[in-house]
């Protein structure tokens, strides 16, 4: 007799965190969808349009240059990224002394400020005035300076440059985590099979850190297809739209040109791409991972 009256406190506890979660996560979602579908400049009301703004986008040259400067960016700082973070965890991971003081320091880039770090890069590739040319020029690997953030392949470089620098630090730790969490046995059991170096890591550190791996791609994709902050204080997408990426065209065309229907649409394709890579990297992930648990 009492069944139905505990069921009913239970869905009244957990009532307001699902109402809670239905508001703030799906509610905008769903709204962003209809918004997606809709012409609205926020001054006049908003007018259904169906599927227009995507099919302007698709059809435009400057949408799909913006989807290969994108793609160039994440591809690089994604590349870079987990190469360097991989390389340097696993050289810090036989060391013993200051490796605490590497770690603090090696995280550092990754809460600091953007608005700091964007301002010590520009003035590292300022043309007259940065030390990156200053170092060049004195080194004679370059005859003349180099205005970094005016050239669109340069500029392109810089802003890349600083996304590797900010967030190596912070993957470095995740992957440092996983090497340290590797059972001693199994690199006594490699060495004792003549298991050395490069042979050793491909058969015995990769396969026991790939999750922790897998996670640290996904995480950089998404971090690299939101890339924002530094495009705006440094080259505001420029020279040329050499570094204008899909966060930095959807604030175009919201912020700028006020055209919020097609700024949402260009949110919901970058939702669909990463939604793809998502399923792409947990269907590898289980395909490599789980096979190599024993898990079918």
């Amino acid at each position: 007799m009492n069944k139905p009256s505990s069921q009913y406190w239970g869905w009244g506890f957990v009532a307001p965190v699902v109402v809670g979660v239905a508001i703030l996560n799906y509610w905008p979602a769903i709204h962003a969808l209809w918004l997606s579908m809709q012409s609205w400049n926020l001054l006049d009301a908003p007018t259904f349009v169906g599927l227009d703004n995507y099919r302007e986008l698709l059809a435009s040259d400057s949408f799909w240059m913006t989807v290969k400067q994108t793609s160039i960016y994440v591809i690089g700082v994604v590349l870079l990224e987990i190469v360097l973070a991989l390389t340097i965890a696993m050289s810090l991971y036989k060391v013993t002394r200051g490796k605490k003081v590497f770690q603090i320091l090696s995280f550092l880039p990754y809460v600091t400020p953007a608005l700091a770090v964007s301002l010590i890069f520009a003035w590292l590739y300022h043309p007259e005035q940065g030390l990156i040319n200053a170092v060049l020029l004195k080194t004679s690997l370059m005859s003349t300076p180099l205005a970094w953030l005016y050239t669109p392949w340069s500029a392109l470089v810089a802003v890349m440059s600083l996304e590797v620098w900010k967030a190596t630090g912070y993957n470095m730790l995740l992957l440092l985590g996983a090497l340290q969490a590797i059972p001693k046995n199994l690199d006594e059991a490699a060495m004792l099979d003549g298991a050395q170096g490069f042979k050793k890591a491909w058969l015995v550190t990769l396969p026991q850190i790939a999750p922790t791996l897998f996670l640290v791609g996904l995480m950089t994709i998404i971090h690299a297809l939101q890339a924002f902050d530094a495009i705006y204080l440094l080259t505001q997408g420029g020279p040329n739209r050499a570094t204008t990426v899909l966060a930095f065209a959807l604030y175009e065309a919201a912020f700028q040109r006020f055209e919020l229907g097609q700024a949402t649409a260009i949110g919901y394709i970058m939702f669909s791409v990463i939604a793809v890579l998502t399923l792409i990297q947990w269907y590898a992930r289980k395909h490599w991972v789980w096979q190599e648990e024993g898990v079918s």
